[in-house]
């Protein structure tokens, strides 16, 4: 949805959906939502391990639910899944999902890249952040994250 120049994306969308369904199972919220399995699952995984979202198993079969309020408001800026990678979602997912949410909204093509630019600006903290601890998870030394941080960028943020 846009509003006031924001496009949302499918984290968005899936928290809109847990709040007014209270419970929902995954495959049930991915076809609502008409995103894969995988790609909602990767989405659940990470608001999950933000402590947005929980989830919870009746047999096989898992069920999400909104965690906290408090934190679900946080959403906007931290759903800016970023990152190379969060949880299985690649920045370049990220980025198809929102320009064909955005064209069949009917957005110009032009407007579109104005909006993603705008996305990125707004959650570069939290992208920066995430790369930094994977890197450092990794095992890479600081001046070695900024570097590639460097690179990052000009390939995949501007």
């Amino acid at each position: 949805m846009v509003e006031s120049g924001v496009l949302e994306t499918s984290a968005d969308d899936l928290l809109r959906l847990v709040k007014e369904v209270n419970k929902i199972a995954v495959d049930e919220a991915a076809k609502k939502l008409k995103v894969p399995v995988k790609t909602l699952q990767a989405i659940v995984d990470f608001l999950v391990e933000e402590k947005i979202l929980g989830i919870e198993y009746k047999f096989t079969t898992p069920y999400i639910y909104l965690q906290n309020e408090e934190s679900a408001a946080e959403i906007p800026s931290k759903a800016a899944d970023s990152r190379g990678t969060v949880s299985g979602i690649s920045l370049k997912s990220m980025k198809d999902d929102f320009f064909r949410k955005a064209a069949e909204r009917g957005i110009a093509k032009d407007d579109i890249l104005l909006l993603w630019k705008k996305y990125l600006k707004i959650n570069i903290n939290f992208i920066r952040q995430h790369f930094y601890e994977v890197c450092s998870r990794r095992g890479i030394s600081k001046i070695q994250i900024d570097g590639l941080w460097e690179r990052y960028q000009k390939e995949n943020l501007r």
